[in-house]
């Protein structure tokens, strides 16, 4: 055979392969004299991977291609043109060559054919690598020293399209090469911390079958100084295993019967989804510890072949070491007798796993094959199985083994049609005590869990893959100390060294501390472990697995209980669960420990792993998901009657009327009116030009494309709180439309307007939400409303500066266009352009603070009301664009090229690559033109420079619980605050547990904590913050607080007065079921208030200036007080504020005035 090794990134076609402790090349020191490679024509490929040599203009495409030229030349005889072609590759060799193979169908070379071909992946990034610092993370990798070429950190990036496209391509190959694929067990030193550099996930090129992982880092996998571990024995075992299916497929080629042989030894069939090559050869590799007992067992039922059918059933609970058993046992049989092995994975059918196997071992199972392939191909696939069942049953196969392992996930409809096969011998294992195999000679073997020693052994070997100095961290007494705490349980002595390493390193003594956990910590901390997944998965995931399992059994439902309250049943010590070691003290309280005491308690593991999760679950600060959101639930009844109509700058429109309860007003509606052109995507919008026939405004027009990041199950969530009912007419980029609600026969210029600004983070919202009826708001208090469209997320707010320093913001531009088109055209609805109040709500207040510190000239408004949200210093690019370019495949070498590209993408598509990256975007700052750099700086200098911003009076205030949010349920405090205050200390997190004590005034758990200090810290406090600003620089300034909850507007049981809660109540489009009669009087106390500023900004909206505050809702909750009072009470606030002057300090640094 030909052998070649293609290094990867900054490596060479020798130092790649080469141990630098003693200077053995593997490939030329140890390959050829190992078994069955003698004869082997070895080879290395060179090629300029330097990542830093920006010189070179060489891609991955002309790396491949140069690689297939270089083979090509040197098979040219006749005889190499027939010898099979396997590649080792090393990280972004394996790129190289992948690519390689897809391209040779394409390519005019004659001496190689996919046919000879087989690869060997070594840690090769298949889909990306997982490094936030692509420049960084390529160079430690690559041992550089310089910058990074853009198009090589392009090409390794995570889940790049290219490499995407490059891998389906690969995958669809006909004939499709056989490939192993392996990962690297250990971390790789990369500034001075230990990171993984390719993931096993990256490194599997099929998820069925999972990178095998070498004990190994990055550089090391592709180097052995030793024949003896270090995974150089997998790696030839792969080489072998890809000859003989290449020589295989060749031979089938040809004609000749599919059998391969090796020496005079036939060969026995090795088949299954969890048998490849290296894992049989991996459970060679390590020692069985424990189970010896068992394995003989299983032994003795093979030695004689059976004289009726059998069934040998291996049980225990989940993570004892079932499959880790069934492993060794088949690899230990391997050249003895055809082995099946069968394990439900993705799919969980049988029929699936045994149609792999199928086609696998093909056509050998017929007569005559050499005659009846044509047969067989067109067979479909049940017919196939009915063949290999049957085929099972024939006397030559009393020596074969069926094995079925972790048996119930295939289903117990399943396990019964296994078990009528006439297979001679059928190997289960299963966490099902009660499985029986009728008519079968049965053997049922129970794994316990290890002994004290036994435990010991494993704790120890699991050590030995981790360097010198982390096995300084334990002695023999910890070893003793750890197995018992385990309880002799595989699954927890495999996790728990790396775990001690991982989480509790910088403890003097790791062990000591997990002991205390076990006993003492608190169920979050022992949650952190029981989660904590290492080479394989968690206990959690192992134990909720069996419950589920068992859920789904007939009449499971009081099996669950009672395996969900054996645990408390313990009577013979004070912990009620031996294992998760729940202290029944614990469930008592402790009243003899101080505050101060629990304060300063060590839950280092348990901030370090709230930390590291909370990274992985948002992209941005949680100010971000928590004040920039919105809501929709229903509209008022409406009515039909004769259409109104206006007259505007672009032409006649033809709305309709409502009428609304209680009123004698009838409210005409003009719903869906162009303000502008289909907008170019990225540019800002053009005015909309005239029509020559009435428009029909009756109906709303669609809204514009939102963005719900992934994962899906969090996306759903997101869309049916946020988003449901959704816009009536759909979304559209078209959609740059307008909405008027007027009262019927009003005069021209007669009426003040309020224009609202929705929410929704920037990355979602519509003025056509069902929640945003205006007609209700119009009917009852005689004003005009306007609601209206405007871009959002990469469609509104692309977060690039390469953009004219202008046209940054879209969605900014969208805005100030529709105020512009309310100046020009509402006198024509009956509304005064001199009268016009902004409001808006999270985002939208955002908004309306921007248009406030960066306001239009002329000045289009003389009023604004700010709900849970202010304009934020403004952020520098957070990379969103360039990775959505990226993954969109539009990364091109300029950007007016890239900006093409992106604006030719469909809509759709665009939307779905962004919300599978979960990538956000904000507004940047423009220097004034749509938002100012400095929000705070121009309203601190508004009093000396009144151009700096626009002084008209104040209306300020959020909801009373602004965190009562789904998200921070999901959360614990450390979590949530590690992103709401990045760099928090574990000093100040348990200062903030002292000022906000479970136990307190409306804070009985966790969630009432994290949300009562998501409130105060990220919206109530800046929020007076804010008004104090205002009022200080002379501009009239009132505070509201919202405080009020109703069952009908509730986003979960107990989610209070909630970030956007006041919406439903202000705009009256609260669902008409369930409503009380003080959610209605509430409605129209905050109706009122809102429309007293509207009609007068400088006499307000009906109480105090600050420092006083207006307090909406009487505390009502669907849980107590449901009656009410007069709706509004205002208070001093003292009590309300108390805390806000320990955060003003950090408030300033992150708002800088410069």
């Amino acid at each position: 055979m030909d052998i070649c090794a293609v290094h990867g990134l900054g490596g060479n076609a020798i130092d790649t392969w080469t141990a630098s402790d003693k200077g053995i090349m593997w490939l030329r020191d140890y390959l050829p004299s190992s078994e069955g490679f003698s004869n082997s024509r070895i080879m290395t490929f060179g090629y300029d991977s330097d990542p830093t040599n920006k010189g070179t203009v060489a891609r991955l495409e002309n790396w491949a291609e140069s690689l297939l030229h270089c083979l090509n030349e040197v098979r040219a005889s006749e005889e190499e043109k027939t010898r099979p072609l396997l590649f080792v590759c090393h990280s972004l060799g394996g790129l190289v060559a992948r690519k390689a193979m897809s391209q040779l169908s394409t390519s005019n070379i004659k001496n190689i054919t996919l046919s000879q071909c087989g690869l060997v992946f070594l840690a090769t990034p298949h889909t990306g690598t997982t490094k936030a610092d692509w420049g960084n993370f390529i160079l430690a990798a690559a041992e550089a020293v310089a910058g990074v070429r853009p198009e090589v950190v392009s090409l390794l990036q995570s889940f790049n399209p290219a490499s995407v496209w490059d891998k389906k391509a690969f995958l669809k190959l006909t004939p499709r090469p056989p490939f192993r694929c392996f990962a690297e067990e250990r971390k790789k030193l990369i500034k001075h911390t230990y990171q993984h550099v390719v993931t096993q996930d990256s490194a599997s090129l099929d998820p069925e079958n999972p990178a095998i992982m070498i004990p190994q880092d990055h550089s090391g996998i592709c180097k052995f100084s030793s024949k003896l571990g270090g995974g150089y024995f997998s790696i030839i075992s792969a080489l072998s295993d890809l000859f003989s299916e290449v020589t295989g497929r060749l031979e089938s080629e040809q004609g000749q019967e599919h059998r391969v042989r090796t020496g005079d030894t036939p060969r026995f069939w090795w088949e299954g989804n969890e048998m490849n090559e290296t894992q049989y050869r991996l459970a060679l590799e390590t020692p069985l510890v424990g189970r010896n007992e068992e394995m003989s067992k299983l032994e003795t039922t093979v030695t004689q072949p059976p004289a009726q059918p059998r069934l040998t059933v291996v049980k225990g609970i989940a993570g004892i070491g079932k499959t880790e058993l069934l492993m060794r046992f088949a690899a230990k049989h391997r050249y003895k007798r055809n082995i099946f092995f069968l394990r439900a994975q993705n799919s969980k059918k049988l029929e699936d796993a045994l149609a792999t196997v199928c086609n696998s071992i093909g056509f050998d199972m017929i007569e005559t094959p050499n005659l009846n392939w044509e047969r067989w191909r067109r067979t479909e696939t049940p017919e196939r199985i009915r063949i290999f069942v049957e085929w099972l049953g024939k006397d030559f196969n009393k020596d074969s083994l069926l094995i079925l392992d972790d048996a119930e996930i295939f289903g117990a409809a399943s396990i019964q049609v296994a078990l009528k096969y006439p297979a001679w011998h059928i190997v289960m294992s299963t966490r099902d005590s009660n499985l029986k195999g009728p008519g079968r000679e049965s053997l049922d073997l129970r794994l316990p869990p290890l002994t004290a020693d036994e435990t010991v052994s494993l704790l120890q070997n699991s050590l030995d893959k981790f360097p010198k100095e982390d096995s300084e961290l334990f002695d023999d007494h910890d070893f003793e100390r750890l197995a018992r705490a385990i309880q002799g349980h595989p699954l927890a002595a495999q996790n728990v060294i790396p775990f001690l390493l991982d989480y509790l390193g910088t403890f003097d003594n790791p062990t000591d501390e997990f002991i205390r956990i076990l006993n003492n910590g608190t169920g979050e901390e022992r949650k952190v472990f029981f989660k904590f997944a290492g080479r394989d998965r968690s206990l959690w995931d192992a134990f909720d697995s069996s419950l589920e399992l068992l859920r789904q059994k007939e009449g499971s439902e009081n099996a669950v209980k009672l395996l969900q309250l054996l645990p408390y049943l313990r009577t013979d010590d004070d912990c009620i669960d031996s294992f998760l070691k729940t202290s029944k003290k614990g469930l008592l309280p402790q009243a003899d420990a101080s505050a101060h005491a629990t304060i300063l308690r060590s839950e280092y593991l348990v901030v370090s792993k709230w930390l590291e999760k909370l990274r992985e679950m948002f992209s941005r600060n949680i100010l971000t998901a928590v004040l920039y959101a919105a809501s929709a639930l229903a509209i008022p009844h409406q009515r039909g009657s004769d259409n109104p109509t206006a007259v505007i700058d672009t032409g006649d429109v033809i709305g309709t009327t409502t009428s609304i309860p209680d009123s004698k007003v009838t409210v005409n509606k003009f719903l869906g009116i162009p303000f502008a052109e289909a907008p170019i995507r990225f540019a800002p919008p053009i005015p909309a030009k005239s029509w020559s026939k009435p428009y029909d405004a009756t109906k709303h027009k669609p809204g514009c494309i939102p963005k719900f990041n992934y994962p899906e199950d969090r996306r759903n969530e997101s869309i049916k709180i946020w988003y449901t009912p959704p816009p009536p007419a759909g979304e559209s980029e078209d959609c740059l439309n307008i909405n008027v609600f007027t009262p019927a026969g009003s005069k021209p210029g007669s009426k003040a307007v309020a224009f609202w600004i929705y929410g929704g983070s920037f990355h979602h919202g519509s003025g056509s939400l069902p929640l945003y009826d205006g007609s209700k708001m119009t009917g009852y208090e005689d004003i005009v409303v306007v609601t209206f469209n405007y871009r959002t997320n990469i469609f509104g707010f692309p977060e690039t500066s390469d953009l004219p320093k202008g046209e940054l913001n879209p969605g900014f531009l969208d805005q100030r266009l529709a105020l512009d088109w309310v100046r020009r055209n509402i006198k024509a609805f009956g509304g005064d352009p001199e009268k016009v109040t902004i409001f808006g709500e999270s985002a939208g207040a955002a908004s309306v603070d921007a248009l406030l510190t960066a306001p239009p000239d002329p000045l289009p408004f003389r009023g604004a009301i700010l709900q849970s949200g202010t304009a934020k210093t403004a952020v520098t690019p957070s990379g969103s664009w360039v990775n959505a370019t990226e993954k969109a495949g539009c990364k091109k070498d300029s950007f007016d090229e890239t900006l093409k590209c992106m604006r030719e993408l469909p809509a759709e598509k665009l939307r779905d690559v962004v919300e599978r990256a979960a990538l956000t975007f904000m507004p940047l700052a423009d220097g004034g033109v749509t938002q100012a750099n400095y929000p705070r700086g121009q309203r601190l200098r508004s009093e000396e420079d009144p151009e700096s911003m626009a002084r008209v009076p104040i209306l300020i205030g959020t909801t009373a619980e602004e965190g009562r949010l789904p998200d921070l349920k999901k959360v614990t405090l450390e979590e949530a605050l590690a992103f709401f205050a990045p760099g928090i200390t574990p000093v100040q997190i348990r200062l903030l547990r002292s000022l906000y004590p479970i136990g307190s005034p409306g804070i009985n758990n966790e969630f009432d904590q994290i949300a009562t200090i998501v409130t105060e810290v990220g919206a109530q406090c800046p929020t007076k913050f804010t008004a104090d600003e205002f009022s200080l620089v002379g501009i009239k300034t009132w505070r509201f607080i919202y405080n009020a909850s109703f069952e009908n507007t509730e986003i979960f049981k107990g989610s209070g007065a909630y970030h956007a809660a006041e919406l439903s109540t202000l705009f009256g489009s609260f669902p008409e079921k369930g409503a009380t009669e003080y959610q209605e009087k509430l409605s129209r106390v905050m109706q009122k208030a809102w429309a007293d500023f509207v009609k007068d900004p400088e006499e307000g909206p009906g109480w105090d200036e600050v420092p006083k505050v207006g307090v909406l809702g009487d505390g009502v909750r669907p849980e107590g007080d449901t009656k009410g009072g007069d709706g509004l009470e205002v208070i001093k606030p003292t009590f309300l504020d108390l805390r806000c002057h320990l955060y003003k300090n950090m408030w300033e640094e992150s708002n800088p005035e410069e």
